[in-house]
């Protein structure tokens, strides 16, 4: 074999066990970095040649790359050093291998593309264990499940974490996580997208991370949507989210100073002992349009004793010509088995491999797709079908909110008997209530558009709304505790005056949509009176009718009183929370929930009637749903008001939420706020069985 390999970072933790890795590997390799004083030593230990350049003075790096064939670039943080880099191996024609797992740096290099293709280059960014043992599993799933159309990555957790990799963490911190929708990057509010993975040991929850996968997967498999996510306890997927929050406060010089010097009292890396005791594993799931999915696990050493093993891997095969020009992933370059060489390397599906299915053939179902999720058959699509699947869009939406005191008792039997289903140890969680009020809230949608094809290219419709919510937390099951990890929102009862929304409200998200109609009176600086009128059966028995009857009625309070104080108003749909008696050990989740004002999540129960075991649900399931506020107006206060909620057999409302009985009901609070939203996200929580 010919050709010369440098390795440039030679003397960070990493390059030093790269370097060493390379010593007895029989490759013509040459150590570089910018201080001699640190280099010298270390090459003269390993009996190396070392050379010494700043990668801020390219004539000295062009020098230091004449003779050389390929390098593998293991200085970080690469958000600064894979440039200079990239471009002085462009310029001597070199070959460029480097170690970054830093999402914002392979969309830089890919850039240089076209200019490598030119030179006959390669470059090969994510060479170590990011990425290239997750690529080589995301492309074997791949082809496992031809047409796929959405690729999960879930890593277990790991304690070991060097000074360097702490660095580019700290240096990544932003307000979104990164996703793939339909091959485009995205982001998504960090704690939103959340599931379980099994690493071995049963299904861990898993928090959704900004991962260099997310861009170099599609290039490896062509999936369109990708997700990555990392084995994370309750307490660590809240203080990701709290990190989050403080993202761009983090990035300004104060802070990042004080976060930079912090770094500095971080061990330079894990031990040999601490190294050579742990395993990390990789889990990799594609599934295609009717919710097949196949899995399949990787089991590998360390990280950080994976990554010269797996990098020189590569370098050896460039320096034998062994390459494609252009920018490459490792699976795309070297397939999906390539890792399968190295030590302590082992794979094992997890599912039975997918037959192919030939047009106009019903798919066979196979297995979950998660935990109680079965899987699916395709859906008999007919042009008048009303169910028209999300995602949405609703511009220019004006809401009236009347936040109602209500018993939390009440609402904890709601929660119980309608989001609770199942036992704790079938789904893992249970939501609570945790503030002693519900928010009534009448929308009018002037515009409603599905924003999937072909449902985008028919038209829009328009609809008014009325519905009960609550603020509930969701608790996570860990050993015997129950950790409070997220705050949403449950709709028990909602009313509209569009028949294709109940149906679509119903049957594909869960939300109990019934028929209404409403009527408005008043002008804009008297928002009143408001009803909203439903069929029901005011009592039970067989000769009573239904009946159109009010199931709300809102009318200014008389006498009239004050407009509402908004002081200390939070962004809709939190309003101002009143805290006082709430748990504390919820009480940082809601306060992280009331600094957020892009957008809120949403539980809902859905379920269908058997035909034939007309007491039993053939479906039962918890749907999480995202709602998106990409533009909210300021709030305005509205008069006081008294609303009446009368009792009937059929809807017992005020009973039902815990609401004060006989005479008319005087809000907390009252408000108006326009908005455009965004319905997107939805994801099976819990699919309960039988």
């Amino acid at each position: 074999m010919s050709g010369r390999l440098l390795i440039y970072g030679a003397t960070g933790f990493s390059g030093r066990l790269v370097a060493e890795h390379a010593q007895g590997s029989g490759l013509d390799v040459v150590l570089a970095g910018r201080s001699a004083e640190r280099l010298k030593p270390q090459a003269e230990s390993l009996g190396l040649p070392w050379r010494v350049a700043r990668l801020g003075d390219p004539l000295a790096l062009d020098t230091v790359l004449e003779d050389v064939d390929v390098v593998l670039h293991v200085a970080g943080p690469f958000r600064v050093t894979a440039q200079p880099m990239v471009e002085a191996c462009l310029r001597t024609n070199t070959h460029y291998l480097d170690l970054s797992g830093e999402l914002p740096v392979y969309p830089d290099l890919h850039r240089y593309d076209t200019a490598a293709r030119l030179r006959g280059l390669m470059v090969m960014p994510g060479v170590g264990f990011v990425v290239a043992a997750s690529d080589c599993l995301a492309a074997h799933v791949a082809a496992r499940m031809p047409g796929a159309r959405r690729l999960r990555i879930g890593l277990s957790r790991t304690d070991l974490i060097s000074r360097g990799t702490l660095r580019a963490m700290l240096g990544l911190v932003r307000e979104g996580v990164s996703v793939r929708r339909d091959g485009e990057l995205t982001s998504v509010p960090v704690g939103r997208l959340e599931r379980t993975f099994d690493y071995g040991n049963g299904e861990r929850r898993s928090t959704a991370l900004s991962w260099a996968d997310v861009y170099t997967a599609y290039y490896t498999t062509g999936i369109p949507d990708i997700e990555v996510y990392a084995e994370a306890d309750a307490l660590a997927r809240i203080l990701y989210q709290l990190g989050a929050w403080l993202a761009i406060p983090s990035r300004l010089p104060p802070w990042k100073q004080l976060l930079e010097w912090q770094t500095t009292l971080w061990p330079l890396g894990p031990s040999d002992e601490e190294r050579a005791t742990a395993r990390r594993v990789i889990v990799a799931e594609a599934e295609d349009v009717w919710r097949r999915c196949v899995r399949a696990r990787f089991h590998t050493p360390d990280g950080y004793s994976f990554t010269p093993a797996v990098a020189l891997a590569i370098a050896e095969r460039v320096l034998a010509g062994e390459l494609l020009p252009g920018f490459q992933t490792p699976a795309g370059v070297y397939g999906s088995d390539f890792v399968l060489s190295l030590e302590g390397v082992e794979r094992e599906d997890l599912d039975a491999v997918a037959d192919s299915l030939t047009p106009g053939e019903t798919p066979t179902l196979m297995g979950a797709s998660g935990p109680g999720v079965a899987a699916l058959i395709p859906f008999i699509e007919q042009d008048h079908d009303p169910q028209v699947p999300p995602p949405y869009a609703f511009p220019n939406v004006s809401i009236r909110s009347f936040r109602l005191p209500a018993n939390l008792g009440r609402l904890r039997a709601l929660c119980d008997k309608l989001l609770n289903i199942g036992t704790l140890e079938q789904r893992g969680f249970e939501y609570r209530p945790v503030l002693p009020f519900v928010d009534l809230e009448i929308l009018d949608y002037p515009r409603m558009e599905s924003k999937t094809p072909p449902f985008s290219d028919r038209g829009h419709t328009s609809q008014h709304e009325m519905y009960f919510r609550l603020l509930v937390a969701k608790f996570e099951l860990h050993s015997i505790f129950l950790i409070p990890t997220e705050v949403a929102v449950f709709i028990p009862y909602i009313a509209v005056d569009n028949a294709w929304s109940v149906i679509s409200g119903r049957e594909v998200i869960g939300f109990p949509k019934l028929a209404a109609s409403f009527e408005f009176g008043g002008d804009v600086s008297s928002p009143y009176p408001v009803v909203v009128t439903t069929d029901v059966y005011p009592s039970y028995d067989s000769e009573t009718p239904l009946v159109d009857k009010p199931m709300v009625a809102i009318a200014e309070a008389s006498p009239p009183g004050p407009l509402s104080s908004l002081a200390g108003y939070t962004a809709w749909p939190w309003g101002v929370p009143d805290l006082a008696g709430i748990d504390p050990v919820v009480e940082p989740l809601l306060q992280l929930a009331f600094g957020t004002s892009g957008g809120f999540p949403t539980v809902q129960l859905k379920q269908f009637r058997d035909a034939e075991r007309h007491e039993l649900a053939c479906y039962q399931a918890l749907i999480r749903s995202e709602f998106s506020v990409t533009r909210i107006g300021p709030p305005n206060p509205l008069p006081a008001a008294e609303i009446t909620i009368p009792a009937y057999r059929g809807i017992p409302l005020a009973e039902e939420l815990g609401l004060p009985l006989g005479s008319p009901i005087k809000p907390l609070l009252q408000y108006s706020v326009e908005c455009d939203l965004e319905f997107g996200e939805t994801r099976d929580l819990f699919v309960r069985q039988a």
